[in-house]
């Protein structure tokens, strides 16, 4: 029996939210004791930064099955789909690099007895591989999952919208400087109403 999960396909944006950066920030106005050293004064503020991205990437995983007798021969069958699954998503554009082999496994299938206590029997050997395929295109999401359910895929699920590292590592440096953007402008608030004004970051 085939089961096949799909989300629904459309392109939210995604807030990404960066950890709380502390400031601590030096006042330029010093105490002044005659006793004392000159003393920098030290103001620690927090704050969230966030930035709004959309998804670039979709994310399929699917599971192709062969059986027979013979656990060998079972292999022998699925690398045989495999192989036509890989070879017609290329041909459809989908880079090598992205169809990745996430699980093999082999495995016996037993018939249980009527009567008790006659120990099972063995019936088929299974033979699975899991695949991830990661569309770029999503224009050809539709046509990723057609070539996996006319080619021996027995267990489907996608597409998961996400991002790709590099645009995931571009949302993370955006919502970094917001909260360092944010964290300032609290502190120059602090030195305004406490009349002095800012010197250097000294600790993020």
């Amino acid at each position: 029996m085939q089961n096949f999960a799909r989300s629904s396909f459309f392109r939210p944006r995604q807030t990404w939210l960066w950890p709380i950066v502390v400031l601590a920030i030096v006042f330029g106005a010093f105490y002044f004791k005659p006793w004392q050293a000159k003393q920098a004064e030290i103001v620690s503020v927090s704050a969230e930064g966030k930035a709004d991205t959309v998804a670039d990437i979709a994310k399929i995983t699917a599971t192709i099955t062969s059986e027979h007798q013979n656990l060998d021969t079972a292999r022998s069958l699925n690398e045989k789909k495999v192989s036509t699954i890989v070879s017609a998503l290329q041909n459809l554009g989908i880079d090598a690099d992205n169809i990745k082999t996430q699980n093999i496994s082999g495995n016996q299938s037993y018939i249980e007895p009527l009567i008790y206590p006659i120990p099972p029997r063995p019936n088929t050997n299974q033979f699975q591989t899991t695949i991830e395929i990661t569309v770029v295109n999503f224009d050809k999401v539709d046509e990723v999952i057609a070539i996996l359910t006319k080619n021996g895929t027995t267990n489907l699920y996608g597409p998961q919208l996400t991002l790709s590292d590099e645009k995931l590592e571009t949302a993370k440096s955006q919502a970094r400087q917001n909260a360092i953007d944010i964290a300032k402008q609290k502190a120059e608030q602090l030195a305004q109403a406490s009349g002095r004004k800012l010197g250097k970051v000294v600790k993020i």
